[in-house]
């Protein structure tokens, strides 16, 4: 039996299959083209399942950014989206008569973390730092899920309740208004407007053009020894190790598993800005901190994983799914 996994996530939609071992044995990427209504995922989603050989299907998880209404098995709102829901559950089941669950993609990746390590953890926090970040949260072997879903939104963890720097979701001073892949660059080009006394700083400014720099150039610039980027680096690892210091006294985990692009292409800087400062912040001290053993495919092969062997919460989600629209 073969299960599917699908990371919608800001730019593009991925899709994997793993087999009864958790093993991913297939996987493509999907850009997501302009969306018009509130089926058009599902439809993207179908098409792509119709025309891969999938073998025997035992269901399909769903692992979406934004915010759930786990009710219904929608998206209820994403920032990156132009409309406010996002069918989901409904249309795949109705159409695949396959079991169907939805985990915010952030929850599903931890998830699949979880599973690959469970032996060992049985409380686990799963930061993903990317174009945006989200997290999931593994409590006594099962998903912190909150009323609707939505209890991973780590991105609006306020760091600096003082600033105007806007998160995706509109709120001010939030994590992801610094951090992340996306606002990065903004919050890069301000801080090295503050610097213009700095003649180095005005040749920045004069060769920056903030539409072309990522958040990878950022981090290239400092490794290769800039100065001013490299004080960037390490006030925004100072913010990302706020953020993470926050998660760790509220949920006192065993293990701390970073994920996202801007984390996995950076782990030295990480590993560095961390180590310099969590002390500071944190008032448990026993955990550890890893990065995704599955990489940037946590999130497919978290998904699968939690139609594949879902918990006692899952479990009821997926029933619950199958008696409304199955």
């Amino acid at each position: 039996m073969n299960y599917i996994g699908i990371d919608i996530g800001a730019t593009n939609i991925r899709i994997g299959i793993i087999d009864e071992n958790q093993e991913l044995i297939a996987k493509q990427k999907l850009f997501k083209p302009q969306i018009r209504n509130e089926y058009d995922v599902a439809n993207i989603i179908l098409d792509s399942i119709n025309k891969i050989d999938a073998g025997n299907l035992g269901g399909v998880g769903i692992g979406a950014a934004g915010l759930l209404d786990l009710e219904s098995g929608d998206v209820s709102f994403s920032s990156n989206m132009p409309i406010h829901r996002i069918k989901l559950a409904e249309p795949l089941i109705r159409s695949l008569h396959l079991p169907v669950v939805v985990l915010n993609d952030a929850s599903a990746a931890a998830y699949g973390e979880y599973l690959a390590r469970k032996d060992d953890v049985q409380d686990l926090a799963y930061i993903s730092i990317g174009t945006g970040i989200g997290a999931g949260i593994i409590i006594d072997g099962d998903i912190l899920m909150g009323r609707n879903g939505n209890a991973h939104e780590a991105g609006c963890i306020i760091v600096d309740f003082n600033s105007k720097a806007r998160c995706s979701c509109g709120g001010l001073g939030h994590w992801e208004a610094f951090a992340s892949g996306t606002n990065m660059p903004k919050i890069f080009r301000e801080y090295v407007s503050s610097r213009k006394a700095d003649q180095s700083a005005n040749r920045l400014l004069i060769s920056m053009d903030e539409s072309k720099i990522s958040a990878e150039d950022i981090f290239g610039l400092a490794a290769n020894g800039d100065a001013i980027a490299s004080d960037f680096i390490d006030y925004i690892m100072k913010i990302n190790t706020a953020g993470l210091a926050s998660i760790i006294n509220l949920f006192d985990p065993q293990l701390i598993v970073l994920g996202g692009s801007v984390a996995l292409n950076n782990r030295d800087a990480f590993i560095r800005g961390i180590n310099k400062y969590i002390n500071s912040f944190v008032t448990v001290h026993e955990y550890r901190i890893d990065f995704a053993k599955y990489g940037d495919d946590a999130g497919i092969i978290g998904a699968a994983a939690a139609i594949r062997s879902p918990s006692p919460r899952l479990s009821k989600l997926i029933n619950k799914y199958m008696e409304k629209y199955g």
